[in-house]
């Protein structure tokens, strides 16, 4: 396993116009986040997911926001981590 990124997150999750505790959002299985890491950047929503019939599985949807650009794919063009430069198939050989 490789550290894709690494960087300092915010908490944004709000109700009723009041940040949510990170703890209690979680907890509802929905979670705004601001992300400020070297390779991805600006809101996202990890929402919990119940896919084949597990809760654990969480999606990452990005937030539209100024940072929003459908064309950038980094979870496809930037595999390198970012602590040691090297990919999940570097680690395979």
């Amino acid at each position: 396993m490789i550290v894709w990124d690494t960087g300092p997150y915010q908490n944004i999750t709000e109700h009723d116009g009041e940040v949510v505790p990170m703890a209690d959002a979680l907890a509802a299985g929905h979670v705004k986040v601001w992300l400020l890491g070297h390779k991805i950047r600006g809101g996202y929503a990890p929402t919990r997911a119940r896919l084949d019939g597990h809760d654990d599985q969480w999606l990452l949807v990005k937030v539209d926001d100024e940072g929003a650009d459908r064309r950038r794919k980094p979870a496809t063009t930037e595999l390198r981590s970012v602590l040691s430069g090297h990919t999940n198939d570097d680690l395979e050989e």
